[in-house]
């Protein structure tokens, strides 16, 4: 009988061992998109922080690709079980992908100059000003909705900024955020930014390929509840200093 207790204990401890060991590893794609996505930084960006403590508490291995965000956008729509973060849930994209969670609020859009006697308070009054603005993003279909032709865009937010203290365009369509974050990183004032007309946008989204699991999204879902439920949400977007954005929602 002891034997038996003894080798049903073995094979106990054999099943578990091997449980954790193939326990499931997402693949989760994103881009350098500070201060969301840091890559090669002291700390990885609050959306990926937040993807990370949500695949630990659902006890799945979460694992980080960073790679060019039109790249990353591509694969996510055409791969399979493979996740993207953080993606603007917009009309275009809607059926691309699956969308497992929102994980921070809109951010709004203003248009942003250095110049004073740029008139930034409405579409209307940029319809004939070059535009600044990411290319392939949320940023480039409000402006084309609006009607408005003369975009001059770009994949990075850097890039951007450069071409606003060079003079390439005097109007530049972004989020606040984002903005200040690319002229620090030029050493200019993010002080020197005037800002005007505002759009509101929708919030950005843990989403993955079409097929992704439903079993596994539900429990990446369940964990990002917990997070909010006890506070360590707000903690770390808080420690990159947007507690603002977590007050907001999503």
């Amino acid at each position: 009988m002891s034997r038996m207790v003894a080798f049903l204990c073995f094979l106990m401890s054999f099943l578990l061992a091997g449980a954790y060991c193939h326990a499931e590893t997402v693949r989760v794609l994103t881009g350098n998109i500070e201060p969301y996505a840091i890559e090669n930084g002291p700390r990885p960006g609050f959306a990926i922080e937040i993807v990370q403590e949500m695949g630990r508490r659902a006890g799945i291995d979460v694992e980080i690709n960073f790679m060019p965000w039109q790249r990353a956008l591509l694969e996510a729509s055409l791969g399979h079980d493979v996740a993207i973060v953080p993606v603007v849930r917009t009309v275009e994209r809607e059926a691309l992908y699956s969308w497992i969670q929102p994980i921070m609020p809109g951010e709004p859009f203003y248009l942003l100059a250095i110049r004073p006697d740029v008139d930034i308070s409405s579409f209307e009054a940029v319809r004939n000003s070059v535009i600044g603005g990411m290319a392939n993003a949320p940023a480039e279909s409000i402006l084309r909705r609006a009607g408005l032709r003369y975009l001059d865009l770009s994949t990075d937010n850097i890039i951007n900024a450069r071409k606003l203290l060079a003079g390439r365009f005097d109007v530049w369509f972004a989020r606040e955020a984002e903005a200040k974050l690319a002229m620090t990183r030029l050493g200019e004032s993010p002080a020197r930014l005037r800002r005007g007309f505002v759009v509101d946008a929708p919030p950005s989204y843990l989403a993955a390929s079409r097929d992704f699991s439903p079993l596994i999204a539900r429990r990446l879902a369940k964990a990002f509840d917990s997070m909010k439920a006890d506070g360590s949400y707000e903690r770390i977007v808080n420690s990159y200093g947007y507690g603002w954005l977590a007050r907001q929602g999503p």
